[in-house]
């Protein structure tokens, strides 16, 4: 124990300073054992009711935070390229299938008289086709990556025009309420070497909070 005094140490079992006889004061960590069991003994254990309480507020949080994710991510026309280029990687047909509304899917089905299995054959060619021209070029295990290089939201005229189209060609009764244009990227990569595709005014259309690829606009 160090003398406040003459700054000399001495047995810390001594009260009194070895060297001049100052009285050793031990109040100071008596004060800090005795805030201590304070702190201890005001302590309670959460009851049922502010578990309960936190745990909802928990939930709030968290099913806030999905929907702002949902917002963010799924709304927006980029997630059609993400699930295209994945779809092609993957060769995967139900994948790229996702990407058509219910309505043209359905319409082949009845008016053309396919079954599912020739729906999903025709609406999924272009993927196949992708699929194998990439492994071609880059190898059996090529591996694709995107980048979105634009998107341009459509105008009032433009999406008219898109629901006449839909109107004249499907049948659509669906009214597209906002639309899309997309130009983006993609590089594929393999043992064989690498290639670059570029996918330029690629229209997209939003229903029921999902986009989906459609055709062109006339003109």
């Amino acid at each position: 124990m160090y003398c406040e005094k003459c700054n000399k140490q001495s047995p810390d079992n001594f009260k009194h300073c070895a060297y001049c006889g100052a009285v050793f004061h031990k109040k100071k960590k008596e004060r800090k054992e005795n805030v201590l069991i304070q702190k201890i003994k005001a302590y309670r254990m959460p009851t049922m009711k502010s578990r309960v309480l936190s745990l909802i507020t928990i939930a709030v949080v968290l099913a806030i935070a999905a929907i702002v994710t949902g917002v963010l991510t799924g709304s927006k026309p980029d997630s059609l390229v993400k699930t295209f280029v994945n779809a092609i990687e993957a060769n995967d047909e139900e994948l790229f299938f996702t990407l058509f509304d219910e309505h043209i899917k359905s319409y082949n089905k009845e008016y053309l008289y396919f079954d599912d299995e020739v729906v999903l054959t025709e609406m999924t060619h272009a993927m196949r086709r992708s699929n194998e021209f990439y492994k071609i070029r880059c190898g059996e295990d090529f591996k694709l990556s995107y980048k979105v290089n634009s998107v341009v939201y459509l105008e009032e005229t433009e999406l008219e025009e898109i629901n006449e189209l839909l109107l004249e060609t499907y049948g659509y009764e669906k009214s597209v309420n906002k639309g899309a244009k997309l130009s983006f990227t993609v590089d594929a990569k393999g043992d064989f070497g690498e290639y670059q595709s570029i996918y330029n005014d690629i229209y997209a259309i939003r229903i029921g909070g999902k986009w989906y690829l459609t055709e062109k606009t006339k003109g």
